[in-house]
């Protein structure tokens, strides 16, 4: 299993995570969509000069470009995602993350299972065609109730996933999410060759930041979760969460990640 960091699009980074011994980086999807040209240009030269690969890419949708409630723009959304498909292509992004919590969250009074069917209309026919045109697979993030309620658990993001009839449209799991969301890790291998990617942190962390890079300092046991993701073949775990001493916090978790190969 390849590991990776969640880094975002600062070009500082690469090399950095190049450094560390990291197989590859996850930008973030929405930045890349939003930059200018030449931001774009410094992002990828960065990349080629590091060395790195940028194989995923997480952070969707901004929050304010909803795919729920009333005023969803498909037309919007539509250019939108295929600008950061047709950039991330260029980078090498090979998995794109759908988590994105406020844009799918429940809002304007509609009920849940509407703002649930919004959200795989958004899915079957504004992403599913795009991954098809790109060759770019897309990972559907469980995220926990206090940022969404639509999709909480992986069981839930597989379901969702089929009703789009999509090969391209497939299932992560987050041990932070899945955590928070009373998960059970045994649903990952419910959910099978349908799990394409993976987040992982210290989800325990009791400091101001809710989750962390992990450290073996933690003592935090990691087995279950990484072994049920060898079980099913899922090709990549990245490190999402907050960190106050990016390089320093990237060595002493590469101590943790590299024994997840």
């Amino acid at each position: 299993m390849r590991i990776g960091v969640c880094a975002g699009t600062d070009i500082r980074n690469p090399g950095l995570i190049k450094k560390a011994g990291f197989d590859y980086m996850e930008t973030g999807f929405n930045s890349v969509a939003s930059m200018s040209d030449g931001d774009f240009f410094s992002l990828y030269s960065a990349l080629a000069e590091s060395g790195i690969k940028c194989e995923t890419a997480n952070c969707f949708l901004p929050g304010e470009m909803s795919v729920t409630g009333k005023n969803v723009d498909y037309d919007a959304l539509y250019k939108f995602v295929e600008k950061g498909f047709e950039r991330c292509k260029k980078l090498g992004v090979e998995t794109v993350v759908f988590g994105s919590g406020r844009a799918r969250d429940v809002k304007d009074g509609y009920p849940l299972r509407e703002c649930y069917l919004q959200t795989v209309r958004f899915l079957k026919e504004t992403v599913a065609g795009l991954c098809d045109k790109y060759d770019i697979d897309l990972a559907i993030e469980p995220l926990c109730r206090q940022e969404t309620q639509v999709i909480n658990t992986v069981k839930e993001a597989c379901i969702t996933a089929s009703m789009t009839d999509s090969g391209r449209i497939h299932v992560l799991a987050d041990i932070y999410h899945m955590i928070e969301s009373c998960d059970d890790y045994a649903n990952i291998i419910a959910v099978g060759n349908d799990l394409i990617h993976a987040h992982i942190s210290y989800p325990l962390s009791t400091g101001r930041h809710k989750r962390v890079y992990p450290n073996e300092k933690y003592g935090f046991d990691y087995s279950e979760f990484i072994d049920n993701l060898k079980k099913v073949g899922c090709p990549r775990v990245s490190i999402e969460g907050s960190t106050d001493d990016f390089e320093n916090d990237l060595i002493s978790s590469y101590e943790v990640m590299k024994k997840f190969r």
